[in-house]
């Protein structure tokens, strides 16, 4: 692990996203990695707009503490996104305990939908070197977290075929006007991007105004996500030893996005082999359908890492048929667990899951293709075990945060010389 430099003083770094860890993936990855620069000996805060559960993690509110201060910020920021324009004005600069995120040495933001504006940012950059990890497409877009197929962004954004889909819930489409307030953005802030997949890193630079992002892959805690025997797994969850198991996981299991879905017909379609098949994730009323002609076995929503793991360990295989998507923790989990994956060759799935060797991937909406393979797999127990084996090698080899860390160490510690 990186050590701290010999400066005067010790680096010290604000790390904003717009929760904490159980905001989501990005608002994770945010977290663990101000834990691991307080771990490795450099000073670090994470700022937020949101806290969901009580942690010890050191936050500081963006929005402030009093509430004179952040009940008419948190009001704006309804508002905005009510009619449809969230983040297309600067409100949370209201709040004069934002001049304190300009004592740290580096800013680093991360997800900022419904949180910042680019306007903001572009005053902290102006004071501070400003790192942005692309996490979803939206600094680059009208706003929609993932374009899909169509391209509007490359040019202007406008009668968005995703409005009314969360971030764009609003009700008038100001996706022209935000996409032209990045574009400004990006053409006036010197500002370092990231991108953990090279997927998303390619996308970006298509937009044909946002600077190519430098690579760095997200990281996972290794002592949590390890391999533990499907025997033992199994017997602790209370998981039949004697059944395939198929894992299909989303923090939503309603997202359409995410394809689950499909990947309930799939397993379903594996019926000859008699699946168990865990769900692992938030689940609602209107999946019931979906269960239907399907033995299940629901985790809900976890949020204890050590029985996530065992979930994924207890599985044979988990399906991930997600529509779009950059780097999923969720894979990289599975595969750290040894858990191989079977989906769609979607966003960055190909850079995690290396064909035939410790998974398999269809071309996106390759349904067809997938069922004959999971139906293969199943029937092959041996094959299966080298999928395992190779995907949980994989993942000690580049899923771990000491990789991911070094490179952000490495980052920053160019960015205060001055490259």
């Amino acid at each position: 692990m990186p050590r701290p430099p010999p400066y005067p003083r010790v680096m010290r770094v604000a790390v904003i996203s717009k929760a904490d860890a159980s905001g989501g993936g990005a608002s994770r990855i945010a977290t663990e990695l101000v834990d691991q620069l307080l771990a490795a000996g450099y000073r670090a805060d994470h700022w937020t707009a949101r806290q969901y559960s009580p942690t010890g993690h050191p936050l500081r509110p963006l929005y402030g503490d009093r509430s004179v201060v952040n009940i008419p910020i948190r009001a704006g920021h309804t508002l905005l996104r009510k009619a449809g324009a969230p983040e297309l004005w600067p409100i949370e600069r209201l709040n004069p305990s934002l001049l304190a995120l300009l004592s740290y040495d580096i800013l680093h933001a991360h997800d900022i939908t419904n949180a910042l504006s680019v306007q903001t940012l572009g005053w902290l950059a102006r004071h501070r070197p400003l790192v942005w990890t692309l996490h979803d497409c939206s600094p680059f877009t009208g706003g929609c977290l993932y374009p899909l197929d169509c391209v509007s962004y490359r040019e202007h954004c406008g009668r968005c075929p995703q409005q009314g889909i969360w971030p764009l819930q609003g009700l008038v489409d100001f996706t022209e006007p935000m996409l032209a307030r990045k574009r400004r953005f990006a053409a006036t802030t010197r500002f370092t991007a990231l991108a953990p997949s090279g997927w998303m890193a390619d996308l970006a630079e298509s937009s044909s105004f946002f600077p190519r992002p430098q690579i760095v892959s997200n990281g996972i805690d290794l002592s949590v996500f390890r391999p533990v025997a499907k025997d033992q797994a199994r017997w602790q969850l209370d998981l039949p030893k004697d059944r395939p198991l198929i894992a299909i996981c989303s923090s939503d299991l309603g997202d359409a996005r995410k394809g689950t879905r499909i990947a309930f017909d799939l397993a379903r379609a594996a019926r000859d082999y008699s699946p168990l098949v865990l769900a692992i994730g938030r689940r609602d009323a209107t999946l019931h359908q979906e269960f239907s002609g399907l033995e299940i076995r629901s985790s809900g929503f976890l949020t204890d890492r050590s029985t996530l793991a065992l979930w994924y360990s207890a599985a044979d295989l988990m399906l991930f048929c997600s529509l779009a998507d950059n780097q999923p923790l969720t894979v990289m989990e599975a595969m750290a667990c040894g858990t191989p994956v079977v989906g769609f060759a979607t966003g960055g799935m190909p850079e995690l899951v290396d064909q035939n060797e410790n998974g398999w991937l269809a071309s996106t909406g390759g349904v067809a293709a997938l069922s004959t393979q999971i139906l293969d797999i199943l029937g092959d127990r041996e094959r299966l075990r080298r999928w395992s084996e190779a995907a949980a090698a994989k993942a000690a080899r580049e899923f771990g945060w000491e990789r991911c860390l070094a490179a952000h160490v490495t980052l920053y510690q160019a960015l205060l010389s001055g490259n």
